[in-house]
């Protein structure tokens, strides 16, 4: 019971420190950011179904 433990924590351990990410997908989009403009993203996919997207509208300022 004590190894199981061990395994389960480490793993639990590792799956932290590798699954997350420093970088920012974004980065490039947000920093071409004019704010005289206004944006207008459409058809964002945030899942695997293709019935899963938003449109986006941000106003100026």
């Amino acid at each position: 019971m004590r190894a199981l433990k061990s395994i389960l924590l480490t793993f639990v351990i590792a799956v932290s420190v590798f699954g997350c990410s420093n970088e920012n997908l974004n980065q490039e989009i947000v920093s071409n950011l004019d704010p005289s403009e206004y944006y207008e993203e459409l058809n964002i996919s945030y899942g695997e179904d293709s019935d899963q997207k938003f449109d986006l509208y941000l106003p100026a300022n």
